[in-house]
């Protein structure tokens, strides 16, 4: 037997590839009940078919979202009932998800909206960079640009009257979880890395501070446990890797321009394609090591690292002031 909400989610996707396919023919039609037109298709015609694509659905599968996608890249985001009587079409919507009270959140290129589909009760943030969804604690974390190019992070319910907000954010990570949020603040001529707690919703530990160097989160570790960023002064990345391990309240860092293991030209590279790992025991983290732009390449550019054990880090969580 088929699921009620798994065949209602079917139904309405049958709907949707129904309209995708037959919106030609309709458009050809200028009488209701005439045979449709037949006429050779050009080249230039392909780009008028659509793609559909499924997005997303609700918890409740009442809802589900789908995307027709055209070879011009003007798609177009659907959001209807299961049960076929109710559809908004955002356009130009992307980056979707369902909360877990069944709100749809999409990006409209830098606007973030935020939309109950049942009462229509919605509210929208300009001027955002990006944002992530808390399942576990229903929390919009969002990070914003103010006029003066400094930017804030607003964390609140979908929705909800209430909001928190800080000024002067640059970069934020929201842990596997959902109940850690770390994130790089600046105040009083210095850089800090911060961790939060937005289950309790209070500030745990300021992880690394320093006026010169700024902080760009990398990774996490998958039970949320630790996690890696890495020091940026301006544009330019710095050549320090810092582990913080959560469950320790300890930081390790590394130096990828003095260590004896690697040359002085090196990089520390993270990408989507080589991207920043912990592991589960919390005793490796593993990253790739590339030549710097600017000098001598390497003979071998692209490499796996281990940092080997923990014990063999520097431990600086007593001497975070000699960072600077």
């Amino acid at each position: 037997m088929i699921h009620t909400g798994i065949k209602n989610i079917a139904i309405t996707l049958f709907r949707a590839l129904a309209h995708v396919f037959f919106i030609l023919p309709l458009v050809t039609c200028p009488v209701s009940g005439q045979a449709v037109q037949k006429r050779k298709l050009a080249f230039n015609d392909y780009k008028l078919w659509g793609q559909l694509r499924l997005d997303k659905s609700s918890p409740d599968s009442h809802w589900i979202s789908y995307a027709v996608q055209y070879e011009n890249e003007a798609d177009t985001l659907f959001v209807a009932s299961t049960a076929g009587n109710e559809k908004y079409a955002p356009p130009s919507g992307s980056k979707s998800l369902f909360t877990k009270e069944n709100i749809f959140i999409f990006m409209k290129k830098n606007e973030s909206h935020v939309l109950d589909p049942v009462t229509d009760r919605n509210e929208s943030f300009e001027s955002v960079s990006r944002y992530e969804y808390s399942m576990a604690l229903n929390k919009l974390i969002i990070l914003c640009k103010e006029k003066d190019n400094t930017e804030k992070l607003i964390t609140k319910s979908p929705l909800a009257d209430s909001k928190n907000e800080i000024t002067g954010v640059s970069d934020f990570s929201l842990s596997p979880n959902g109940e850690l949020l770390a994130y790089s603040f600046y105040s009083d001529g210095k850089n800090s890395a911060l961790l939060f707690d937005l289950r309790k919703n209070q500030m745990l530990k300021s992880m690394a501070q320093d006026s010169k160097i700024g902080y760009k989160f990398s990774a996490w570790s998958r039970n949320s446990r630790a996690l890696v960023f890495n020091g940026q002064s301006g544009k330019k990345s710095s050549s320090h890797l810092y582990y913080y391990v959560v469950t320790q309240s300890r930081l390790y860092v590394l130096d990828a321009g003095d260590h004896k293991g690697l040359k002085p030209q090196s990089r520390i590279i993270n990408s989507a394609l080589n991207p920043i790992l912990i592991a589960d025991d919390l005793e490796k983290v593993l990253f790739s090591v590339g030549p710097d732009k600017k000098r001598t390449p390497l003979k071998n550019p692209v490499l796996k690292y281990g940092m080997g054990m923990i014990n063999g880090f520097m431990d600086r969580t007593n001497a975070m002031a000699d960072l600077t």
